[in-house]
Formats: structure tokens, sequence, C-alpha cells
């Protein structure tokens, strides 16, 4: 991004004046182990990881595919490892970075892999709040899905106004209704890297 005037607008995701990502540091960290053993140690089991779909665009050497091919195609890979359909779904944190070519392929993504179920499925953008912590950017975002299902609501996107008219996905921000029951308790968390690698989990309440 080349907003210099106010940083903490700078990240604009889905909105119809992003123009870029922002750099951010941060880390997370998730314990991952076979339910059976956790439950043999009296582990205090925070989510379950249901599924996962990893694909590769093979498309450009920094940008996705503009129609989101293969990225629609890792959320149907981790929907069908969880074993769970599209209408089971409460929401997605999503990848978008506030690019425009970016946050336009993973909407029409989203889009293919729901087909109708999408009027029922919330998307929230953590890197406009966040900003854009490259490779620690999945496991941070992880740990925000898994608090919003255990919290039972989805975040707010921020600065992702006003919304860019090609998506069309239903965004909780600030103005809009910004806490959203869940029922069905499965999430997905996107993370698209750079030149088209894709990977889609499905996170579950414990």
């Amino acid at each position: 991004s080349s907003r210099l005037d106010d940083p903490a607008s700078s990240c604009r995701p889905f909105a119809a004046d992003r123009e870029g990502f922002v750099l951010s540091e941060g880390a997370g960290a998730i314990v991952l182990e076979r339910l059976e053993d956790a439950r043999a140690r009296y582990a205090d089991v925070q989510a379950l990881l249901m599924g996962a779909g990893m694909t590769s665009d093979a498309h450009h050497l920094a940008t996705p595919h503009p129609e989101g091919v293969h990225a629609a195609r890792a959320i149907s890979l981790a929907l069908r490892d969880a074993d769970i359909s599209a209408q089971d779904v409460n929401f997605i944190s999503a990848h978008a970075t506030g690019t425009r070519i970016g946050d336009l392929a993973e909407s029409r993504a989203i889009e293919t892999a729901f087909g109708a179920s999408i009027q029922d499925l919330w998307v929230t953008a953590p890197k406009g709040a966040l900003g854009h912590l490259l490779g620690g950017a999945g496991s941070v975002e992880s740990v925000l899905t898994i608090k919003a299902l255990q919290a039972g609501v989805v975040p707010v996107s921020v600065n992702s106004t006003p919304r860019d008219p090609e998506i069309g996905l239903n965004i909780p921000t600030a103005s809009e209704p910004c806490l959203v029951n869940l029922s069905q308790r499965f999430a997905i968390k996107n993370t698209f890297g750079f030149g088209g690698h894709n990977v889609s989990l499905v996170w579950a309440s414990a």
C-alpha cells in the first residue's frame, strides 16, 4: 500500500479503494496432536482441525489465477477432507491482503466453492487490522479463527468499506451487523501465497 498518511487504514481488504497490502510483524503457535493423545493427557483442547486442502495455481510467478479456480478447489478439498458440506460452515477467515487482484480472485473462489450456500456465509478479513505477517499470517489468523469459534461470533473486518461492487460477500464491518451467532461451529481459514500456493483449513469447536 502507498497510503502513508494514515497507516491504520492503509490495508483495505475487499474495499473498492484497496491498492496493496501492509507488512506487519507477529507470530502465532498452535500445538497439533491426535485427539486421543490429547485426551489421554487431559489436555485443554481448544479446537479440532477437521480437514485441509492444498493446490497450486501454476499461473504466474507472483499473482493468483484471476478467477480463483484452484483456490476454490483448495476450499472444496478441505470440505471433503473434513467430511462436511458447504452448508455446515459458518464463516471464512479470508486471506484477503488488500490487493486489487488477490481479493477479487479469493472472492470468486469462495463464490465458486460455496455456490448458493454463500448467502448464509460470513467472511472476515483479519489483515485490515493485523496487516500481513507473510509466513506468520496463517498461524496468527488460525488462532483468531479458533477464538472466534469459541466466542461464537465473527470478527469485524476493518477498512473494508466502501465495498468493491464486484465482491458480493457477507462481510461484517463496524457499520453493519458485526457479532454473528455461530450455530454449526465450523470455520475455514484461507491462506493463499505468492504465485498461487493455496491452503484451506477447516476448524471446528472442541
